[in-house]
């Protein structure tokens, strides 16, 4: 089984840029990048034959250096990314072609704390299923306000998606060439929506995603214990 990950560091990250000033897969913690904390957990775990970065044109200097200074026995893959990230996906899939890959596991680069234990179970589970997702539990209660009214939702079966999102190599790559819709939010979504077979594997709190000032405190709070 050849599993190959997408490492998605393309975008600037617009609602943290302004107030730490640099793209915050580049954000500094303890002198190492904030990308390189998932990337070193992927590497370490030693289920990758492939790893492709998909990085802005403007960083594949940056990133090369930056990889092949931490990583100098692994050799990188770097892609140039897309208008939005479904496309910067389907340069990820393209540069795996024809490289004889089973699986491939597509993950966002700002959920840094992502366990070894979690990459554990979905190399397990991908050996049963077309698609996977990380997920964890809805605790809290929901509300949806629209148009001036508040209506609870439903927490029971209800989870947050994280990342890694596992698909089967070839059947990701032929929906993506044949189209796919730009709307979609994760690449689960495309899996149900064609009727794969697919897996839930829970997931960690802490694989969360550094979106706003708020999420970047707490990741330091975490990786400086």
């Amino acid at each position: 089984m050849k599993n190959a990950l997408i490492l998605l560091l393309a975008g600037s990250g617009s609602r943290l840029y302004s107030s730490i000033q640099v793209k915050k897969q580049f954000y500094p913690i303890q002198g190492k990048e904030l990308f390189l904390y998932p990337l070193e957990s992927f590497v370490m775990s030693s289920h990758f034959q492939e790893i492709v970065l998909v990085v802005d044109e403007e960083d594949e200097k940056k990133v090369d250096s930056i990889v092949k200074k931490r990583f100098p026995s692994f050799s990188f893959t770097l892609v140039k990314g897309g208008k939005d990230r479904n496309e910067s996906v389907y340069h990820g899939l393209l540069s795996l072609k024809g490289k004889e890959v089973d699986k491939v596991f597509i993950h966002d680069s700002a959920r840094a704390l992502i366990s070894e234990k979690e990459i554990s179970d979905l190399v397990q589970a991908s050996l049963q299923f077309d698609a996977l997702t990380l997920v964890v539990p809805v605790s809290d209660s929901l509300l949806r306000e629209e148009d001036g009214k508040i209506r609870y939702i439903d927490r029971k079966n209800a989870y947050r998606i994280l990342t890694p999102q596992v698909f089967s190599f070839p059947k990701i790559l032929d929906l993506y060439e044949q189209g796919y819709d730009s709307f979609d939010t994760d690449d689960f979504s495309k899996a149900i929506k064609n009727h794969w077979s697919y897996s839930l594997v829970r997931g960690d709190v802490r694989t969360f995603k550094v979106t706003q000032e708020d999420d970047l405190r707490l990741l330091e709070s975490v990786i400086m214990k």
